[in-house]
């Protein structure tokens, strides 16, 4: 179960519940390995895709893909995400920083982002659209 029907089973159920992403990165723990986190995140969007968006999975072939990163986060969990969406069929992938895309999306060539998310905040300095070294600052 996904999403909405996973979130609300009712509390005697024996189910594990599980998050693949958590404080903003790949929840990886002693009793949840990378993998298993690739695993359910490539459940959650093929899912997502074929319910909601009513497109066949094996349409994506046709569509290409922007995959916007945390400020900072580890490469290798990049690299396992890249391998991910290029394994689901997308033809093509762009790649960027959360913070950088926001001052595009705000046509801002200067700006400091503050992102307060449900599990975690941070807050970047960009100037000319390059993050500032040592201004990423992110608490869970």
């Amino acid at each position: 179960m996904i999403g909405h029907d996973a979130v609300n089973l009712h509390k005697d159920d024996e189910y594990i519940l599980r998050y693949p992403i958590k404080y903003g990165a790949f929840n990886v723990s002693s009793s949840y390995n990378i993998n298993q986190c690739i695993d359910d995140l490539s459940m959650i969007i093929t899912r997502t895709v074929e319910k909601e968006m009513k497109l066949p999975k094996a349409n994506l072939k046709h569509f290409q893909c922007i995959l916007v990163i945390p400020d900072s986060c580890v490469k290798i969990h990049v690299r396992y995400m890249i391998n991910m969406l290029f394994d689901l069929g997308f033809k093509n992938m762009f790649i960027h920083q959360e913070s950088v895309m926001a001052t595009y999306a705000m046509a801002l060539p200067t700006a400091v982002v503050v992102d307060i998310g449900s599990t975690k905040t941070s807050v970047c300095c960009i100037e000319e659209g390059i993050i500032i070294a040592k201004s990423v600052i992110r608490k869970n």
